[in-house]
């Protein structure tokens, strides 16, 4: 039996990219698993749940490859997308995503900006 080096830990986003073109990207949050099977929630790209009427969360199960958990998200067909453990959204991108982490960003830059220049005068 191959050893794991890289598992799936739930409440982590993750995301693929598709075969076909790099610009499409989807992302999965893990919300339960079990040592053969995760559970997931498909997201949108500013990390809300997606509530499309054709939206891929389930139940997927896990497979190995490389020492590493990988699920296929949109299921196994041609060209389908392979989610692996090792695709963790760094959480610069979780931040910005977050619509309030945002706006708090932009409300400090600009008083910072408002500050350093009346320091400068």
């Amino acid at each position: 039996m191959e050893s794991i080096n890289v598992k799936f830990k739930v409440g982590e986003i993750y995301s693929c990219n598709s075969v076909c073109d790099s610009d499409c990207r989807w992302f999965f949050r893990v919300e339960k698993r079990t040592t053969k099977t995760i559970v997931v929630t498909e997201l949108n790209k500013d990390l809300t749940v997606n509530t499309h009427h054709q939206n891929e969360s389930g139940r997927k199960r896990i497979s190995v490859w490389n020492g590493e958990e990988t699920v296929s998200p949109l299921g196994r067909f041609s060209m389908s997308p392979i989610l692996g453990a090792s695709d963790l959204v760094c959480q610069q991108y979780i931040e910005d995503a977050d619509r309030f982490v945002r706006e708090l960003k932009e409300k400090v830059a600009n008083q910072y900006s408002a500050l350093t220049q009346k320091g400068g005068e």
